[in-house]
């Protein structure tokens, strides 16, 4: 069986890692890639201008 990592060494890794800062916020996420797969249509459809026009008009 693997051994996994308790909380406590989880955030003794974390803390380990130097975060940098970006635009006056501390990233501390780093490069990391998206959670997962496109959920699709609807997730697309957040990054475009389409969804700050909706919220404005209604």
């Amino acid at each position: 069986m693997p051994h996994l990592p308790s909380a406590q060494e989880q955030l003794a890794a974390l803390v380990r890692k130097p975060a940098g800062a970006a635009d006056g916020f501390v990233d501390v996420l780093g490069e990391a890639p998206q959670a997962g797969l496109s959920t699709g249509l609807a997730q697309r459809l957040m990054g475009t201008a389409l969804l700050p026009r909706v919220y404005e008009r209604y």
